[in-house]
């Protein structure tokens, strides 16, 4: 059997599927949850949770480039303008 992260664990931060699409606050008990089961049964085990943050921080922006080029056609872009004043978060 697989071993469960603790709850204060940091990879526990990243916005999942109950952060992300706003269900609850991705701090909750039921986010924690949400993420775990999914984790579970969807993916690849509880473990992906710990290796989420090393997963993400390991892709390159030549890899982000490719996968831009891959998926996104400059000929279907759309541009805007954003107006007002920016806030700091």
């Amino acid at each position: 059997m697989r071993g469960i992260p603790h709850a204060s664990d940091a990879a526990f931060g990243h916005a999942g599927a109950g952060g992300a699409l706003g269900f609850c606050d991705p701090e909750s008990g039921a986010a924690l949850l949400g993420e775990m089961l999914d984790a579970w049964m969807f993916g690849e085990g509880l473990q992906e949770l710990v290796e989420y943050d090393t997963r993400v921080r390991a892709v390159t922006a030549d890899q982000m480039r490719d996968v831009a080029r891959k998926y996104f056609d400059p000929e279907k872009r759309v541009e805007g303008i954003v107006r007002g004043v920016g806030k700091t978060v």
